[in-house]
């Protein structure tokens, strides 16, 4: 391998004799430092740096949340800029130190990524914001008193209902139950008619 510039390359070569594989290894370390370029992301890219600091106006000067890896690189050819390159975010929700990460593209090639850190700042609150969480706190305490007596109610019409709808249930189950009985007793009405003609038929003959 072979580092210069802050680059570092690794070389391999194949199919070649002694004493020509170092010839193509040097010969290809040269044109790659010759012909190719390492960037850094945090002090090129100026679409997702954030700012040292965030103006709150006279309040206060908040640190950023998230920050650019400040070792991440991407590789480019010496004739192409920083600002020639494609990104894509990508969000993470599984490393809470990495909030996502940046993929750089030149001519369709992938040629880099960084990700992007979270630094861990914690915004403190005013003293005028936690009097006024307090007040809130303790109108939304004095709103929410209820009467027993509209609890009371409301337990029975929830009961009431409850048993309404299982005897509703109980009767749409058992409602072709019901409808099947009556047609058999009808029918059974029926045949003990019939058998009573015909007995009273049978008698007049005699």
């Amino acid at each position: 391998y072979a580092e210069k510039d802050g680059m570092t390359l690794i070389c391999v070569v194949m199919n070649t004799q002694s004493p020509n594989q170092f010839i193509d290894t040097v010969n290809l370390f040269d044109y790659a430092f010759d012909n190719f370029q390492v960037l850094n992301v945090s002090e090129n890219d100026t679409d997702y740096s954030a700012e040292a600091t965030v103006d709150n106006g006279n309040l206060n000067n908040i640190a950023p949340f998230v920050e650019l890896d400040k070792d991440a690189v991407i590789v480019l050819p010496k004739t192409a800029e920083f600002s020639d390159t494609s990104s894509s975010v990508e969000y993470n929700d599984s490393d809470p130190e990495i909030a996502g990460s940046i993929t750089y593209t030149y001519a369709g090639r992938n040629v880099g990524k960084a990700d992007i850190k979270t630094t861990g700042v914690v915004v403190e609150g005013y003293a005028f914001d936690n009097e006024s969480t307090e007040e809130e706190e303790q109108e939304a305490v004095s709103t929410v008193q209820v009467r027993p007596i509209v609890v009371v109610l409301l337990i029975g019409a929830v009961i009431l209902l409850g048993v309404l709808l299982f005897f509703l249930k109980r009767f749409y189950d058992n409602y072709y139950i019901i409808k099947h009985n009556r047609a058999v007793r009808r029918d059974r009405k029926d045949q003990k008619r019939r058998i009573r003609k015909k007995r009273r038929r049978r008698r007049r003959w005699r």
